[in-house]
């Protein structure tokens, strides 16, 4: 009514009242104008570095902004209030930036509205997303991190984005009592011929060993090369040979290309891209970011909570070490030091020293190859920094399986797959196989438990999707799904003793006596895939 006096008044100054008129079209220019200016005016206090001012400069609602400007309007906001130590308000900004942007910036932006918020304490995080209203675009992200911490959600998910929802099950068989349901006939890409082809063969054996093991039904399974025509390829020729569930495929920019697609048939992808999988579809991997969070919950559950960070140049080491950080941060634990080795060694002394760590701090994590881990224990003793729980991921068997060179790892810890340590339920032991089955053992072996899982995943999925509380025991840990397609692996824990590992004894997810691995199950390189 305001706006209707002022434009009235104008025209009777002109000559006349009578054919004025309020259209939407001219009051929106005006509006993308006064935005322009706002965003200007920001823009110039936060040069000075006025972050305060600017923020107040930026005075319109979301819904307000022009569509013009919002490119350019949330990220300056998200960065101003980053500043000012609104993290999650910084994270709410770029989730209404994510739907207009292309898919590897859309990819990017998600990593960093997930760096936020992994920042944020437990109680902050979950009142700040009870806050959010019906449809705000942040609040499958805030889920997504709440489920992930094992915190309930303040309200569901909508349908649409949850994993059960999306499932088309209705014309696979009953479900029995444990849930288990696998579909009538599955379709699994994997690359059987190129340089991943032993990996999708060692895949492909620890399917199918696991499928012979169930006796109760089982469905039709056949395999498809993914690199002979592409994944994408395969998958259409799957579907339409009456696929109800599509497993694979192997590589990242596989799964990538198959997620940026129309997917008519369930996938449970086995491998984990940037983007979250599509409603209705899945994503495992044996990822490093995983053992990562492992080690930081660990060690939190056992207040241990002032941590030195220490990594190698080797990229799962680096992924697994900044995974390792934002869930110790997330849980208000503080990485006190994170020192990156510069080279193979052998001296690592004076890097140590010049880190500047003192004495408080509660342990070390390590995410460093066999050879740099043996190298560098006794030298954070000579150095000050020893006597304190040594955490690792599995990258620590890299390069090892020699018991006298490793007793220089005695005492320390890392996630295992409990396969490697006891029988799992309708898989030969790993001893066993590592005798008889090439695909199984050395570098194969775990993938070979993989592959078990994955068709472990193809029986549950159902199961699983109902309830994110839901788990499975499998050979590579515990499974279960977030909420958003995303298969969370809790594993067992072993240590390193006499120069051999062993389970742990309050780390394995089956209560047993200490018990040694078989001869060559140790030395293992990381998985030879993405």
């Amino acid at each position: 009514m305001k706006r209707l006096l002022v434009l009235c008044v104008a025209s009777l100054l002109a000559g006349g009242c009578a054919n004025v008129m309020v259209e939407r079209g001219p009051a929106r220019t005006q509006d993308a104008g006064r935005a322009g200016q706002q965003l200007d005016q920001a823009r110039a206090s936060a040069a000075l570095g006025e972050s305060e001012a600017a923020l107040a400069s930026l005075d319109l609602e979301a819904d307000q902004v022009p569509d013009s400007l919002r490119a350019r309007w949330h990220p300056l906001r998200a960065d101003l209030l980053e500043r000012t130590g609104d993290d999650f308000g910084a994270a709410a900004e770029l989730a209404y930036l994510q739907p207009i942007l292309p898919p590897d910036a859309a990819g990017a932006n998600q990593r960093r509205i997930d760096a936020l918020l992994s920042r944020l304490p437990d109680r902050t995080l979950s009142d700040a997303a009870a806050t959010l209203p019906e449809g705000h675009p942040l609040y499958p992200s805030a889920a997504r991190a709440l489920t992930r911490r094992g915190l309930a959600l303040p309200r569901a998910l909508p349908p649409e984005l949850q994993l059960a929802g999306g499932i088309e099950a209705g014309d696979w068989p009953t479900a029995e009592a444990d849930g288990y349901r696998p579909p009538e006939r599955v379709a699994v890409l994997l690359p059987l011929s190129g340089r991943l082809a032993p990996a999708g063969n060692a895949v492909r054996d620890g399917y199918l060993t696991a499928w012979y093991g169930e006796r109760r039904r089982r469905p039709d399974v056949r395999f498809y090369d993914s690199e002979a025509a592409g994944a994408l390829a395969a998958y259409q020729r799957a579907v339409a040979e009456g696929a109800q569930l599509v497993v694979g495929p192997l590589s990242q920019e596989s799964v990538a290309q198959l997620f940026a697609g129309d997917l008519p048939v369930p996938l449970l992808a086995l491998n984990r891209v940037q983007a979250p999988p599509p409603p209705g579809s899945a994503s495992f991997s044996l990822a490093p970011e995983d053992e990562g969070v492992a080690a930081a919950d660990r060690l939190l559950q056992r207040g241990l909570r002032r941590v030195v960070s220490v990594f190698g140049s080797d990229d799962n080491g680096r992924r697994s070490a900044a995974a390792f950080r934002e869930r110790v941060a997330a849980e208000g634990g503080d990485v006190v030091a994170e020192i990156a080795l510069a080279g193979p060694g052998p001296d690592y002394s004076e890097q140590l020293r010049m880190s500047g760590v003192g004495a408080d701090f509660d342990a070390v994590f390590m995410a460093l190859r066999a050879p740099e881990a043996r190298l560098l224990v006794p030298q954070l003793t000579a150095v000050g920094m020893g006597g304190r729980p040594v955490m690792a991921t599995s990258l620590v068997l890299s390069g090892g399986g020699n018991p006298q060179l490793d007793r220089e790892l005695d005492g320390i810890e890392y996630p295992e797959l409990p396969w490697m340590l006891r029988a799992t339920p309708g898989l030969p032991t790993a001893e066993t196989l590592s005798g008889r089955l090439p695909s199984a053992r050395g570098n194969g072996a775990r993938l070979f438990a993989f592959g078990a899982d994955a068709w472990l995943l193809t029986a549950y999925l159902d199961h699983l999707g109902r309830s994110a509380e839901r788990g499975v025991p499998g050979a590579t840990g515990e499974l279960r799904l977030d909420g958003f397609g995303n298969v969370v692996r809790d594993p067992a824990w072993a240590m390193f003793s006499g120069g051999r590992t062993r389970s742990a004894l309050d780390g394995a997810l089956i209560p047993q006596d200490v018990e040694t691995l078989a001869p060559g199950q140790d030395a293992r390189d990381d998985i030879p895939y993405e």
